[in-house]
């Protein structure tokens, strides 16, 4: 199975919880046997709206697009993680769209667009 860790925890806390659920589930049927065995750890990712190369991804995407953008979480790994762990101040913001890693996958043209242009001013400015 995937567990995924969200900021706020840990992989050590996550693999107690799904050790406490196969334990009850083994105590219900005495048929039922599992083990807990971590193969492959990913850090969560979690950036503080408060960090500079936040405030200008925001400020060159309503530039961009000509509205503010929100902000939100998301339960998929990213690259974003592995970024920031190694110090690199890091936003995740991309173009509007649906079907992530499905067989319908798409984006917003035009958003494309507008992604460009907020790369593009971001790291013109923050890399200055």
């Amino acid at each position: 199975m995937e567990r995924r860790t969200v900021p706020g925890e840990s992989a050590q806390g996550d693999e107690g919880e799904v050790r406490e659920i196969l334990e009850r589930l083994a105590a219900e049927d005495s048929d039922f046997a599992a083990e807990v065995r971590s193969t492959f750890v990913r850090d969560p990712f979690e950036v503080v709206s408060k960090e500079p190369i936040v405030g200008l991804v925001r400020e060159r995407a309503a530039q961009a697009s000509g509205r503010e953008p929100g902000y939100t979480g998301s339960a998929g790994w990213m690259d974003a993680a592995l970024l920031a762990a190694a110090g690199i101040p890091t936003v995740v913001y991309g173009p509007g769209g649906s079907g992530a890693h499905a067989a319908i996958e798409w984006v917003e043209l035009d958003d494309l667009e507008v992604l460009r242009r907020v790369l593009l001013s971001t790291a013109e400015e923050f890399c200055a």
